[in-house]
């Protein structure tokens, strides 16, 4: 295995290792970061990219041996070009502000306002959250959603009702650990 070939294997498994890690946090990205911090995760995901097909399609490559040996190649170029991008844009837009916010938030209690909610209790997909709500509050460009509601809160809950959120508040968004749900009235 090339110098390459090794630093683009540790680039990339040390990003899907802050993805992996920070994909279940309940965490809010604020709004104002939230578009600067997908740009830059898709700007950073085109050299990867093309380092990575570059790698693929260079002789005496790890990617090439193992890919050829299985007769895939062109399931790696689909892999590399879908893969890459999300794991890097993914972990650039939660994994800065999580870590970011783990360095210095606050206690905070935030009021929101249910925008809409899901359409059933358990999404496929979302294996770490269920139970979800969109806030009128939280315009984030990606994910604006809250989860962790008991399903018979969620069962019960209407479009206009407030949620007290209870959590940590700082630059990068709220990481929320608790709820309580004010309002079942029509």
């Amino acid at each position: 295995m090339t110098l390459s070939d090794k630093m683009l294997h540790a680039i990339v498994a040390s990003l899907l290792v802050i993805f992996v890690v920070t994909y279940p946090a309940k965490m809010v990205v604020s709004g104002e970061i939230s578009s600067s911090l997908l740009w830059v995760g898709l700007i950073i995901s085109i050299p990867l990219t093309v380092w990575a097909l570059v790698r693929l399609f260079t002789d005496g490559s790890s990617a090439r041996k193992h890919f050829k040996t299985k007769n895939s190649i062109w399931f790696a170029v689909f892999a590399f070009t879908a893969g890459i991008p999300m794991i890097v844009t993914m972990a650039v837009y939660k994994g800065i502000p999580v870590f970011g916010h783990l360095f210095y938030s606050e206690p905070a209690i935030v009021e929101v306002t249910v925008e809409r909610k899901r359409s059933r209790f358990h999404v496929r997909g979302y294996i770490f959250c269920e139970g979800i709500f969109y806030a009128k509050e939280f315009k984030s460009s990606f994910d604006n959603s809250i989860c962790g509601l008991e399903k018979n809160d969620w069962y019960n809950l209407k479009i206009g009702d407030k949620v007290t959120l209870t959590g940590n508040i700082s630059s990068f968004g709220f990481m929320y650990s608790d709820y309580k749900i004010h309002d079942f009235t029509d």
